[in-house]
Order: C-alpha cells, then structure tokens, then sequence
C-alpha cells in the first residue's frame, strides 16, 4: 500500500574487523513533498532484531542531491535504512566505504 510510509532495508554487513564507515546517499529522482530519509544501523547480533541508528545520513527532498556521512567504531553488524513518505517515489541510491584505521 503506497499510501502508508514505508521502510526499506539493505543487506546486513559485518564490519567488525573495521574501524570507521563512511556512507554517501544520493537522490537520482524524487516527485515533489517526498522526503527520503536515510540510516545507519548497527547490532551485535541480527537474529535478536534490535537495531539502534548509528547515525543519521541524510533526509533528502529533491532529486540530483546527496548527503554524506561518517561514524566510528561500529558494532559487528550494520545495515542501511530508508524511510520514504506516503503516497510517493524515489529513485535512491547509498554506497559506503569501510575502512580498517584511522
């Protein structure tokens, strides 16, 4: 039902060998009062189901724009998180980068 916001999850990545994430959120097509917002989640372990958000990327509203974001010490597991409005569509993309050291 497109009339209700909806949440949309990636895969689940395990980062535990990595120090710092940084992730990079782009809005290729957007219709108009459609905000999309993205995040970062983390859990020690994904068959619990207790995700907390590591950090807020983005909330985009208009297409050809992105956001970026970095966050340190993550726990094992991370996933992306997208929350579009109701009634609306969104072409998005995220890309993230891990990386071992400072």
């Amino acid at each position: 039902d497109h009339t209700l916001a909806a949440d949309y999850y990636s895969e689940i990545f395990e980062v535990s060998q990595y120090f710092s994430i940084e992730v990079e959120a782009r809005a290729y097509a957007i219709n108009s009062s459609t905000t999309v917002s993205v995040a970062i989640e983390e859990t020690s372990d994904p068959t619990l189901g207790v995700w907390r958000t590591l950090g807020s990327v983005a909330s985009l509203t208009t297409a050809n724009t992105n956001s970026k974001g970095a966050t340190n010490d993550p726990l094992r597991f991370v996933r992306c998180k997208l929350n579009i409005t109701a009634a609306n569509l969104a072409a998005i993309a995220v890309q993230g980068v891990a990386r071992e050291s400072t």
